[in-house]
């Protein structure tokens, strides 16, 4: 299972260097992930308000003044729109909540911080975080989040270690409590690596 967050759409505002025509190219791979049906790919609930929040607009005229900087890219507005837009639609929306069970969590920790996010950001990671971790611990079900550092360099993954725990659960499906977590997160920027571990899944046919 693939999951967008909106950090990793908006890379052209929080990455260094130029990389356009390689953010439309993984974009078009994660279309060929969903077209195919074989992995499933979610987006973030609400990710295009996440965007706006951020002043990411989507458009042609917001992608000319970015490719104005590029002057080395060969691609166009209205390609970048298309191939993003086409993301955005085709995918469902991930929701953060847990259903079917009541949880009280311990307070988490990450390792790295992630000081560059807003708190609303923060909220939003910490209950993805969650999420992910409890539907591998029940169901051993493998999550790839997809999102980049501000300031980083396109196409880099970091790894983030939660500390966290859970003190009660209903109905009780882990045993004696607390149940105490600690486990490393991929944040994948590279789509790449991502299609490495899905067991070599052919991005070229």
């Amino acid at each position: 299972m693939l999951i967008i967050n909106t950090e990793y759409l908006v890379a052209p505002l929080i990455c260094r260097g130029e990389f356009l025509e390689q953010y439309v190219e993984d974009l078009r791979i994660i279309n060929e992930i969903i077209d195919d049906a074989n992995i499933q790919v979610f987006k973030e609930y609400d990710i295009l308000s996440e965007m706006g929040k951020v002043d990411f607009y989507p458009s042609d005229s917001f992608f000319k003044k970015i490719i104005s900087q590029d002057k080395d890219t060969r691609i166009s507005a209205n390609d970048i729109v298309r191939t993003l837009y086409k993301l955005i639609n085709a995918a469902p929306e991930f929701s953060n909540d847990i259903e079917n069970y009541d949880i009280e969590w311990k307070p988490q920790v990450t390792a790295p911080i992630l000081s560059y996010l807003s708190d609303d950001r923060k909220s939003h990671y910490r209950n993805l975080f969650h999420k992910v971790i409890f539907q591998s611990i029940l169901f051993q079900r493998e999550s790839y989040i997809f999102s980049i550092q501000k300031n980083s360099s396109y196409n880099t993954n970091f790894d983030v270690e939660i500390d966290a725990g859970i003190t009660l659960i209903e109905p009780d499906v882990l045993g004696e409590m607390p149940f105490n977590i600690n486990q490393k997160v991929t944040m994948f920027g590279s789509v790449r690596d991502v299609i490495i571990n899905l067991n070599g899944y052919d991005i070229y046919k």
